[in-house]
């Protein structure tokens, strides 16, 4: 009868990490989302109140354009992960 190894410290802490390195990557675009849809049910609100002329198509305008620079910085923030990632030398 085979009796398996024993499990080291050092092993358990891998797994641990490699856990925590699969459910981050959930937690980020889970959160990304919920910014998305906060800002986009914003927008809506400040359309619906601000329904005077040009002043509504001024703030859509510039909202739309906010949401846009979010997400170029995510966008950025994304390469500088995988370049950070690709730089990893895992033996």
């Amino acid at each position: 009868m085979l009796v398996p190894p024993p499990v080291s410290d050092q092993t358990i802490y891998d797994i641990s990490h490699v856990i925590q390195l699969s459910v981050a990557p959930v937690f980020l675009l889970t959160s990304i989302g919920t910014i998305l849809g906060v800002l986009s049910g914003r927008l809506a609100r400040i359309v619906d109140r601000a329904m005077r002329g040009n002043v509504a198509l001024v703030v859509a305008s510039l909202f739309i354009l906010a949401m846009a620079a979010f997400v170029a910085a995510l966008v950025c923030f994304l390469r500088e992960v995988l370049l950070a990632a690709r730089s990893l030398h895992l033996a």
